[in-house]
């Protein structure tokens, strides 16, 4: 929670300085950004209605993309983006325990959206795509014994972000994106849910 209100902190100090444009229309940019990861299961089959235990954690990373200013006020890009992430969630049925620790998130997204303000100074934009996952499944207990294996899995991701542009090149904003994923284990299902402030550089 602390790393919630110190990324949202982060976004609402930057606000009040004078706002530009933001480079004129088409700009390619970067994003260096940290928040905060939910990780959550979705379970199914004979994993259904066990017992669940799962955690937010701190998360630091990058994104790079593109925009063009098309069709008045309307903006269409894409972007990419890496993260840290050490959220985990567990299932257990009293036993024995399935863990999912996260290492990375990770994904490719189209965006599209709006600027508004005098001088198109503020987006505001959605973000559709495919997510990344890397981690750790660990299983351990009375039957089971203990395993781990590296897991990862891919799946649909979408959100959205608000930026304000407080220079001619260097923003903030904050995005909000939810992943849902399946990893190695049938009957676990993954979902992401992450708030991250960042400083956005326009070239």
């Amino acid at each position: 929670m602390k790393l919630k209100f110190l990324a949202l902190l982060l976004v609402a100090l930057t606000l009040p300085f004078t706002a530009y444009a933001q480079g004129g229309g088409s700009d390619l940019y970067v994003v260096a950004e940290g928040g905060v990861v939910k990780n959550t299961m979705a379970l199914r089959g004979a994993l259904a209605g066990l017992t669940k235990n799962e955690t937010s954690e701190g998360s630091f990373g990058a994104a790079i993309g593109y925009r063009t200013l098309v069709a008045d006020n309307f903006i269409l890009g894409f972007e990419g983006s890496i993260a840290s992430s050490s959220a985990s969630s567990s299932v257990t049925d009293g036993l024995d325990t399935i863990t999912f620790d996260e290492n990375y998130v990770a994904g490719l997204y189209l965006t599209g959206g709006f600027a508004f303000g005098d001088q198109n100074q503020a987006l505001f934009y959605g973000l559709l795509g495919v997510g990344f996952v890397g981690g750790d499944t660990s299983v351990s207990g009375v039957f089971t014994g203990n395993q781990t294996i590296d897991d990862s899995g891919n799946g649909i991701s979408f959100g959205g972000a608000f930026e304000y542009g407080f220079s001619e090149d260097v923003g903030a904003r904050i995005k909000v994106l939810h992943t849902r994923y399946k990893g190695d284990v049938d009957e676990l299902k993954i979902r992401d849910t992450s708030i991250m402030g960042g400083l956005v550089y326009s070239f």
